[in-house]
């Protein structure tokens, strides 16, 4: 019979062949590895979200996200964003965080002032 012949090694036989010295090493070519096909889905999310098994998902308040995120970054420490911040340059400090910096700040330079007059 054609094909490949385990029996004798991968050596092809033609058709007719009776005898195992009729087979020779022949070329063999496997049929191509077809994947599957997946059906569509939304691939990248916009600035402001993020991608999650369900879906984009907006990020959260003091959280940003570029296009194409898997997750939302934190904005740095004192700084707060709105719900669905796109960028870093959205993270901006919390009004009471200013004033609270700023009252210490007047009262660090209240003590060194105190200070400096003391030891002239």
């Amino acid at each position: 019979s054609s094909g490949i012949n385990a029996e004798y090694g991968g050596k092809v036989s033609a058709a007719g062949s009776t005898s195992a010295d009729d087979c020779t090493f022949g070329s063999h070519t496997p049929p191509p590895i077809v994947s599957p096909t997946y059906p569509s889905r939304i691939e990248s999310c916009n600035a402001g979200e993020y991608m999650t098994d369900s879906g984009c998902q907006q990020c959260g308040e003091n959280t940003f996200s570029s296009a194409g995120a898997s997750s939302c970054t934190s904005c740095p420490d004192g700084k707060v964003s709105a719900a669905g911040s796109t960028s870093a340059g959205d993270c901006v400090f919390a009004p009471e965080s200013k004033g609270r910096d700023l009252k210490i700040s007047i009262s660090l330079l209240l003590a060194l002032s105190a200070a400096m007059m003391i030891f002239r």
